[in-house]
């Protein structure tokens, strides 16, 4: 095992379990490590609890966010806010490598990319150089990618987010969306726009 998995696993490890959620507990409207769409001031806000790992979150990320970006949060009707679910090592690698820009524009691309390509990076032989392979699209140099990899302040940041999730909305499924905080895991469009529409 490398030194870098080593280290997922011992942060992994150290952060979990977690205690349930008390009534006085809430989630801040942005968190470190959150990707954000849209309006500050749209009057829907949803927030993405997603593994990069994870083939209904890779569906939605591809089939289902374009034309619901579309409809909803180009238009100021939703603010969406992404927040990674790391449950593995290969998560970690994905994720710590989609935060190597600090061009949050590139980064969406970069995730977007990390789902559209999802089996192709997990199954390789090589999944660091893989996922490389697509960091490198963004601008993402091999010394960065190296030096995203071995930032455990970040590393520690991502699986927090995780455990926040947990806490505070008793995640047991990904994806989970919360609308306007309430979970849920229905994530196909027209499940969503009746949601969104038409009330919870």
């Amino acid at each position: 095992m490398t030194r870098f998995m080593l280290q997922v696993a011992t942060i992994l490890s150290i952060l979990v379990p977690v205690s349930v959620a008390s009534a006085t507990d809430a989630a801040p409207a942005v968190q470190s490590g959150d990707i954000v769409y849209g309006s500050v001031s749209a009057p829907v806000e949803i927030i993405e609890y997603a593994s990069l790992t994870c083939p209904h979150c890779a569906h939605f990320s591809t089939d289902v966010f374009p034309e619901f970006k579309k409809q909803y949060i180009d238009t100021g009707k939703v603010r969406f806010v992404f927040r990674n679910f790391v449950r593995d090592p290969y998560d970690m690698v994905a994720s710590l490598a989609s935060r190597c820009t600090g061009d949050v524009e590139a980064t969406k691309t970069m995730i977007a990319a990390l789902f559209a390509e999802q089996q192709q990076w997990i199954r390789s032989p090589n999944y660091y150089e893989a996922v490389f392979a697509i960091a490198a699209k963004s601008g993402v140099s091999k010394e960065a990618f190296a030096a995203c990899l071995d930032n455990e302040d970040l590393a520690k940041t991502l699986v927090m987010s995780k455990q926040d999730g947990i806490k505070l909305y008793k995640i047991e499924r990904i994806p989970t969306l919360v609308i306007n905080g309430v979970p849920t895991v229905k994530h196909e469009l027209e499940d969503l726009k009746q949601l969104i529409e038409g009330g919870q």
